[in-house]
Order: C-alpha cells, then sequence, then structure tokens
C-alpha cells in the first residue's frame, strides 16, 4: 500500500499555527484583497484629498451598488440540482436519478431548518470576495438514539426519518485556510475564529484560561484544525479537545474565482478597482 502522507502523526499545535500562517503568508495578495474589497463597500477608504478640517466628505456609494446589483443577478431562491450519471446504461440513469433526489430533498431541508439563507450569504461572498465559503456539520444531538425499548423502534422510525441532523452554515473565507491541492474534499482546513471568555468558560468549563483574566468579554482565539481522522481545536493555544472525525473528511466546500475559472485564486468584482 502507498505510505500514507496525511495527516502526520503529530498535528499539535505549533504546527497548525505555522501551516495557517505559511499559506496565509503564500496567498497575502487574496487575503489582502479581500479585506480592501470589504473596507470599500463600507466606505472606509481613504480618498487621498486633505480637506479643511470638519468639512463633510462625500463617499461615493458605487462599490455598494456593484456588489449588491451583481448578487442580485444570481438567483439563488430555487438553486437547480445537476448531476452528471456515474457511468452508461439503467443503472447509472437509475443512480443518477436517485441523487438528484436526494439533493434536491437536502436542498428542501436546508431551506427550512436553516436561520439564515446559506445561499445568498455565499453568493455575496463569491461577488465581493472571489470566494465563498460553507461549512456542513452533523448535528448529533439532532439525531435521535435509538429507543431501549423495542416497543418504540416504531415511533423512533419515524423521529429519524424526518429529522435533519445537519447544520450549514456559511464562513467568511478569509478565516479559512484549505489544503493547496484543487482537489475535493480538502486534505485539511484550518479556520479561525474569535470568541469570547465568557463562551468558553460556559461551553468548555475544563478549559485553562492561560491569560487569568476575567472579563468576559475578552476576546479568545479559537483554531480549528480538521482533517479526515482528526477534529481538534485549540483556545488561546490551550487544546480543548481532540477528537475523531466522524464526517472522515473536513466538512467544508471552499470555492475560489479568479478571472472566471474556479480553483484557489480569488478575485471579487471590485479587485482593480
Amino acid at each position: 500500500m502507498p505510505k500514507r502522507i496525511w495527516p502526520p502523526s503529530d498535528v499539535d499545535y505549533n504546527f497548525v499555527i505555522d501551516l495557517r500562517d505559511s499559506l496565509k503568508q503564500q496567498n497575502r495578495q487574496m487575503y489582502t484583497e479581500m479585506t480592501l474589497a470589504e473596507r470599500a463597500y463600507d466606505g472606509d477608504i481613504d480618498l487621498g484629498i486633505q480637506l479643511p478640517g470638519g468639512a463633510p466628505r462625500h463617499i461615493p456609494s458605487r462599490a455598494m451598488s456593484k456588489c449588491d446589483g451583481a448578487a442580485a443577478h444570481i438567483i439563488s431562491d430555487f438553486p437547480r440540482v445537476e448531476i452528471r450519471a456515474p457511468g452508461v446504461g439503467a443503472r447509472a440513469i437509475h443512480r443518477q436519478e436517485l441523487l438528484k433526489e436526494l439533493c434536491a430533498y437536502s436542498l428542501e431541508r436546508l431551506s427550512i431548518t436553516s436561520d439564515v439563507d446559506v445561499w445568498a450569504d455565499a453568493k455575496f461572498d463569491l461577488v465581493q470576495l472571489g470566494s465563498a465559503c460553507v461549512k456542513v456539520v452533523f448535528d448529533e444531538d439532532a439525531w435521535p438514539d435509538p429507543p431501549d425499548n423495542k416497543d418504540d423502534l416504531d415511533e423512533w422510525r419515524k423521529e429519524r426519518r424526518s429529522a435533519w441532523p445537519f447544520a450549514t452554515f456559511t464562513v467568511h473565507p478569509a478565516t479559512v485556510v484549505v489544503s493547496p491541492d484543487m482537489s475535493w474534499p480538502h486534505k485539511f482546513v484550518i479556520e479561525t475564529q474569535k470568541r469570547t471568555a465568557v463562551d468558553m468558560w460556559t461551553r468548555y468549563p475544563n478549559w485553562h484560561d492561560p491569560k487569568q483574566d476575567k472579563s468576559p468579554a475578552r476576546e479568545v482565539e479559537w483554531i480549528e484544525y480538521w482533517d479526515d481522522l482528526n477534529y481538534i481545536a485549540w483556545a488561546d493555544g490551550v487544546e480543548v479537545f481532540r477528537r475523531d472525525n466522524i464526517h472522515h473528511r473536513p466538512p467544508y466546500i471552499w470555492v475560489g474565482v479568479s478571472r472566471g475559472r474556479r480553483g484557489h485564486g480569488a478575485k471579487g468584482i471590485l479587485s482593480g478597482a
């Protein structure tokens, strides 16, 4: 059997941070353009014009209208499922139809169960930033456990048929670093979040706060590392947990568009403007 290259056997905090920072540096132009695009959309730009103190300044809203207009032209209210047949013949066509029905049902349940319009957020990120990222995780709490009593099996099966144990989010693409190869599933994903100290104390009471800061609103850097075997999290450099990855792949889809082509580059509609 070929030697397994990824994941390495010694995944620790320093390894993950070095990996994240090196890939961020390698793609620094992309991340810089994302920041500039967001600033332009918010009107937080330097016009390079010196005005007398107190003089009003008008900032044009062309960046905002350009992004909003382009996103509005991408219809996401009724997403269409397109799946190629995995071969030729009647069996392949039958499998294609089953997969299309499954995907259509998944999209329908997503629209019902999600608190936000995932596709609307994703298409806006794709227009403004040139990339979009969606995270889909299995919610074990939403999946009914088997009953102890056999008489309750029918009710349990009914509950499972109606349950939807998947949580879907859009993730800001600049907070995610994916493996630099062009394949999917991604070999690994590193996500960086900002949480509050009180959130950590409440959800992870065994977490050892390295800063011993009693301010509940203090920002805590949360790092998630995923590969096909591991799901590991650190908060301010301290390991919070290390679990097996029940998805058997990083649960992210990161898509970048550069000059109309898909890839790991990302150029939004405001790039170069």
